[in-house]
């Protein structure tokens, strides 16, 4: 069986079936296309294709297919719904899948605008597929192009004809191995204490190929089970944040295999990572009729996988393996040395020896060179190579042990006549990163990947606190003029709320497989892809160090004040892109640091700053300046801390910013709750209000009068927090109080004058 056979001739059935009741003419250059590629299957393979297809579509109307309006696909986010939220219905745009605004944010229409727009966007996607003549390349024009259609012009549909691609195909290469079905589940362990264990010296550097490297190992080992188990880049469900799930057969052979590879995986990480990188590897057997409730069948899985990462390790045998996992670390001496960077000795480095004159072992200047490699990086190659395992000392031959070489390039290189000069006779795969127009580039597909840097130290990058193009006429262009600023470390973490409940439960009748694909797809796409994307379109690349994004979570940290702003931007975009859904959301944890803070001192305080965001009520929430505020409080942060930067720079005093800081002390404690009696009532104590009109007075009758304004817009904003809270049915505070505080801060940070903390 060949499964690229499969693949592209399921393609080709799926294409013509919905076109064959839209438009015959469309169908019948589909048809001309598949003749000409010569591609087809055996009786046997074309009736498990027919009855797979057929069982994803049992459910819907054909009565109801339509020729004269041409119908897009629900958001699956509009699917997500719960009994106390409303959620507007949304549809994906009727564009072909770029990184831009207009390509993935949903839209209200549900239709194509017109028949020409429709046969127009038909006519883009069929002359890829004419042109394509590389392996997976019809996958991944599928990908861009049917991901927004139903499977079946109909307003009921809501499977999109991607899905129904990816699924009849996987499912197809399941039944002709076997009749029951296993969901595979990957999750790698120890990711957080292997990016972040590393001294400050370096860490800008190193940081980010250590985090791109778990990226490239979990896509690794994905590549090496689908090969070893003779699937189809179909069968990969979701890969993003150390997490992967395949969809495969179930069957002996298979099963023998599967344990096979576990072994042969946790040996090389033991090996190769000392124990501190671990894969469990869990799976699920079930039947194809629970694809309609897959939410049990994903929960089933992670619980299989939660087990064996309490038995670590066992897979290869504890007793055999007892002083690689629990033996003694190989101790430094003068005469060994020690890597600066992970600490490793000579005698704990596999070839005995660290890189020469240098104090850093392979496996870290591997790290490094990929951070490098990364810089300029518009295509990624992978080839296929010999597995060998005799010297593994760094991330290259450790991919290699699986089979597979993993190289970036900036352009193709003109100097040879193979495409990035690489050996015609491996067996390459190209992919445009960011990019979806592939073809034009004659690559294999795309992947979408946060891989450029600002250049430089983080002292360099903390320095970039605006971004390239603001406006003229801003506050932030003003402080930049005079050159005002902390050089400061920002840093974010933050996290979808309640995922696992989400894929559970949350698509409630609607929890089929095709939605899981879906939902996994929509959230890697704006996490992986668009948040680079829009670092980029709003010019913040050099004030900003996108460490990953992936999944469902994100860590940046750069220019502090770039940081906290581009937070709101991926969150304003994030709930468009969700279909304004409180049933989606995410919180972050944010805090400053001292450039030279220890890399391992800030991640930990961050994901206690996260944790504490996600402890507040519904969660969708931000830590900021130790407090926890809601979004749309955080936005009347960033509105505050503006008037006061700006009341500063009119002013040209400093001072006016801890004397309103100094009016807002006690403030939280304004408003307080009494119990007694049984019913709760708010009571003020110690208002203080004339303290902000006293230390404002002077600034108020000031003869500029957008200086006037300013005044009187902090003070009218201060008194609304105290009259919202004292008047207040609910029993908490309408508005946290300590929103005025907050933002003076952050405008003390802005307004201080520029300082060098690289020798602090």
């Amino acid at each position: 069986m060949q499964v690229q056979r499969i693949q592209e001739y399921t393609i080709f059935y799926v294409l013509r079936n919905y076109l064959s009741s839209v438009n015959k003419n469309i169908k019948s250059r589909l048809d001309t296309i598949q003749k000409e590629k010569g591609i087809t299957v055996s009786d046997h393979e074309f009736r498990i294709i027919k009855d797979t297809y057929d069982f994803l579509l049992k459910d819907v109307d054909f009565n109801k297919i339509e020729n004269d309006k041409f119908y897009l696909c629900k958001s699956i986010f509009s699917k997500i719904k719960d009994k106390h939220h409303d959620v507007k219905v949304m549809y994906n745009p009727p564009k072909p899948l770029h990184l831009d605004k207009e390509s993935i944010m949903p839209t209200l229409d549900s239709t194509f605008k017109s028949r020409e727009d429709f046969e127009r966007y038909w006519g883009e996607f069929l002359q890829e597929f004419k042109i394509s003549h590389k392996p997976e390349q019809m996958y991944y024009i599928c990908n861009k192009y049917a991901y927004n259609l139903p499977a079946v012009n109909s307003p009921d549909c809501q499977i999109s004809l991607f899905n129904v691609v990816k699924l009849t195909t996987a499912l197809t290469i399941c039944k002709l191995k076997g009749d029951k079905l296993m969901l595979i589940k990957g999750d790698i362990s120890g990711i957080q204490d292997f990016i972040f264990s590393i001294p400050s010296k370096g860490a800008a550097k190193a940081l980010k190929g250590r985090s791109f490297y778990i990226t490239l190992l979990s896509d690794v080992i994905c590549r090496f089970v689908l090969k070893e188990l003779e699937l189809d880049q179909c069968n990969l469900l979701y890969n993003g944040g150390g997490n992967f799930y395949i969809l495969a057969p179930s069957n002996s052979c298979d099963m023998f295999k599967l344990n096979e590879i576990r072994k042969i995986i946790s040996e090389k990480l033991l090996d190769f990572h000392k124990g501190k990188i671990y894969m469990a590897f869990g799976f699920y057997i079930f039947d194809e009729e629970q694809l309609d409730n897959i939410g049990e069948v994903w929960r089933k899985a992670g619980e299989n996988v939660n087990q064996l990462k309490s038995r670590k390790w066992y897979e290869i045998g504890l007793k055999e393996n007892y002083n690689k996992i629990f033996g003694p670390v190989e101790s430094a001496t003068a005469e060994s040395g020690v890597c600066r960077i992970c600490g490793a000795s000579r005698m704990g480095i596999q070839d005995n020896r660290l890189l020469e004159d240098r104090e850093i072992c392979y496996l870290c200047n591997s790290f490094n060179e990929l951070t490098d490699s990364l810089k300029k990086a518009n295509y990624l190659i992978i080839s296929e190579v010999e597995k060998r395992s005799d010297k593994v000392r760094d991330y290259i031959d450790l991919f290699a042990s699986f089979g597979f070489k993993y190289q970036f390039a900036d352009s193709k290189s003109k100097k040879t006549g193979t495409s990035f000069g690489l050996n015609p006779d491996e067996n390459c795969y190209s992919y445009t990163i960011n990019n979806t127009d592939f073809i034009e580039k004659d690559c294999n597909g795309f992947i979408f990947k946060s891989v450029r840097l600002p250049e430089g130290t983080f002292m360099d990058i903390v320095k970039n606190k605006y971004p390239d193009d603001i406006s003229s006429s801003s506050i932030e262009e003003n402080l930049k003029e005079i050159n005002l600023g902390d050089n400061k470390l920002g840093v974010v973490k933050l996290d979808v709320d309640n995922l696992g409940k989400i894929f559970i439960n949350g698509l409630g009748d609607e929890n089929n497989i095709a939605n899981i694909i879906d939902l996994s797809r929509a959230l890697s796409l704006f996490f992986e892809g668009f948040i680079y994307k829009l670092m980029c379109l709003n010019k913040r690349e050099k004030g900003i160090y996108l460490l990953y994004a992936g999944g469902d979570d994100t860590f940046f940290l750069g220019a502090y004040n770039q940081v906290f702003e581009f937070l709101n931007e991926i969150r304003r975009s994030f709930h468009e892109y969700a279909c304004e859904n409180l049933n989606v959301t995410f919180s972050a944890g944010t805090d400053v640091y001292p450039v030279k803070t220890p890399v391992a001192k800030f991640s930990s305080s961050i994901e206690g700053r996260l944790n504490k965001a996600k402890d507040n009520k519904d969660k969708n929430s931000i830590c900021f300046m130790g407090e926890v505020f809601r979004w749309n409080e955080y936005e009347k942060i960033i509105q505050i801390k503006d008037i006061c930067s700006r009341i500063v720079y009119l002013s040209d005093s400093r001072s006016v910013l801890n004397k309103v800081l100094n009016s807002t002390k006690g403030l939280k404690s304004v408003l307080v709750v009494s119990t007694e009696k049984e019913s709760s009532h708010r009571i003020l104590r110690k208002l203080k209000l004339h303290r902000l009109f006293y230390y404002l007075r002077e600034l108020k009758n000031h003869k500029n009068p957008e200086l006037n304004n300013l005044v009187e817009e902090l003070v009218s904003v201060y008194e609304n927090i105290v009259f919202e809270n004292l008047f207040s049915k609910e029993n908490q505070l309408a508005i946290n109080p300590m929103i005025i505080p907050s933002a003076v801060r952050w405008a003390i940070l802005n307004t201080r004058k520029e300082r060098d903390e690289s020798n602090e």
